[in-house]
C-alpha cells in the first residue's frame, strides 16, 4: 500500500526550514502541499496523522498547467500582485509578452500535463521541438524563461515539490546584431530621405544610441538646447506612454550640433498648435508617427547606398543596429564604459557607482561630432 503522505522542507522568509505535507487521495494521487507549519520532522510527520484522522489532507493537486497558466501574467493576477509586493517592476507591455509566449508555445505543447507531473524530461522534448522548428537559442531561451517564471510560482504556492532543471540553448552560433561601418553611415545620411521625422528618428539613433521607443516618447520639451532628457518610452502594444525607460531609470544624452539642427528643423514643421511630440504623427496628436515610418525610411536610404533588402537581412541590419553602432564606436574612441552604459542606459552594477552629469560629456560630444559628419 502506497503511503498516506510524505514530507518535504522549503526554508521560509526567515531562512527556517519548514516542512511541507503532500498526501494522497483516495485513489492514490498526490494531492496540493500543505504546509505543517512546523520545523521539526518528527512534529510534521505528528501534524499530518493527525490531519489524516480529522479528514484534513488539502485539495486535489490535478491541476493541468494549462488552467494554471491562464492569464497568469494578467496586471491584476496574483503573481503580479506576488511581484509588486516584493517590490520588482512588472510593466504590461512585458506581462503581455510573457503570456503571449505561454499561450503561443507553452500551453499547445505542455498544457495537457499535470502541473504537479511535470517532469524534465517533458521540458526537454519541449525546447527539442522548438529548436527542430527553426526558432533561434534566444527566442527558445525567452521561452523557457517564461516556463520556469510560472513553474517558480507553482513552487512557491506549494503546487509542486521543486522546478525541473531547464537547461538553456546555446546562442554561440547565433547570427549577431548588424552594425553599418562609419563610412556607410554618412553615405546613408548624405541623401535626401523623403521625411524629415525617419531621416531625424535614425540620425538620433545613430548619434545617442536611443532605444527607439525612447526616441518616439519624446516631447518638444524634452529637448533642452544642447542635451535631451530621456525618461519616458512609448509602448506600441498598449500605444501608451511608459513613464520610465526600459530600466526605470532617466538619463541626459547630449546633442552635437548636426543633430540640434536637424531637431530644431523638425519642430518647426510640426502642424499641431499644441507641439506635443517631438516624432509626430500627421493623422493624431495623441500618439507619435507609428515607428514603420523610420524603419521604412532606413530601408529605403540602404538601398540608395547599395545595400538591398537580401543584404540588408544577411547581416541583420535593422533599426536597433543603430544602437550597437554607437556602443561600438563610443568604446573604439576609449570613452570609458561607465560612461557608455550611461548614455545607452544599460542597468549594470558599474553604473550604480559612476554617475556622469551634463558637463561631464564634453569628450563624448567631440565623438558625437565626428560619428556623422555633416554640414547643417
Amino acid at each position: 500500500m502506497a503511503k498516506q503522505f510524505y514530507l518535504y522542507s522549503r526554508k521560509n522568509s526567515k531562512g527556517k526550514n519548514v516542512y511541507y505535507v503532500k498526501f494522497r487521495d483516495r485513489h492514490g494521487r498526490i494531492m496540493t502541499a500543505v504546509s505543517s507549519g512546523q520545523t521539526s520532522k518528527g512534529r510534521a510527520e505528528a501534524w499530518a496523522i493527525e490531519q489524516l484522522k480529522r479528514g484534513r489532507t488539502g485539495k486535489s493537486s490535478r491541476i493541468l498547467l494549462a488552467d494554471f497558466a491562464c492569464d497568469f501574467f494578467s496586471m491584476d493576477g496574483d503573481w503580479v500582485l506576488f511581484k509588486l509586493s516584493k517590490g520588482s517592476r512588472v510593466t504590461e507591455r512585458n506581462a503581455k509578452e510573457y503570456q503571449a509566449k505561454i499561450d503561443a508555445h507553452v500551453v499547445p505543447a505542455l498544457g495537457h500535463i499535470e502541473i504537479a507531473r511535470l517532469i524534465r524530461p517533458d521540458i526537454t522534448d519541449f525546447r527539442t521541438k522548438l529548436y527542430k522548428q527553426g526558432y533561434s537559442g534566444s527566442t527558445i531561451n525567452k521561452i523557457l524563461l517564461t516556463l520556469k517564471i510560472l513553474l517558480s510560482y507553482a513552487e512557491e504556492k506549494g503546487l509542486i515539490e521543486s522546478v525541473p532543471k531547464i537547461d538553456r540553448v546555446s546562442t554561440v552560433d547565433q547570427k549577431s546584431r548588424g552594425v553599418l561601418t562609419p563610412d556607410e553611415a554618412r553615405k546613408l545620411f548624405s541623401f535626401d530621405w523623403e521625411d524629415i521625422r525617419a531621416y531625424t528618428a535614425n540620425l538620433l539613433a545613430a548619434i545617442t544610441g536611443m532605444r527607439a521607443g525612447e526616441i518616439m516618447a519624446l516631447q518638444v520639451k524634452d529637448v533642452q538646447g544642447d542635451y535631451i532628457e530621456v525618461k519616458k518610452s512609448f509602448d506600441w502594444t498598449t500605444r501608451q506612454i511608459k513613464n520610465s525607460t526600459k530600466t526605470g531609470k532617466s538619463r541626459i544624452v547630449p546633442l552635437p550640433r548636426v543633430l540640434r539642427h536637424s531637431l530644431t528643423e523638425l519642430i518647426n514643421l510640426n502642424p499641431w498648435d499644441n507641439k506635443t511630440f517631438l516624432f509626430f504623427s500627421l493623422r493624431d496628436n495623441s500618439a507619435p508617427v507609428d515607428r514603420s515610418n523610420a524603419v521604412r525610411g532606413l530601408k529605403q536610404a540602404l538601398q540608395s547606398i547599395g545595400i538591398e533588402e537580401a543584404e540588408k537581412k544577411r547581416r541583420n541590419i535593422t533599426f536597433h543596429s543603430w544602437r550597437h553602432f554607437f556602443n561600438s564606436f563610443l568604446i573604439n574612441e576609449k570613452v570609458p564604459i561607465q560612461k557608455v552604459q550611461q548614455l545607452t542606459g544599460h542597468s549594470t552594477l558599474e553604473m550604480s557607482e559612476h554617475y556622469y552629469h551634463v558637463d561631464d560629456m564634453a569628450d563624448v560630444r567631440k565623438i558625437q561630432e565626428k560619428i556623422i559628419e555633416l554640414e547643417p
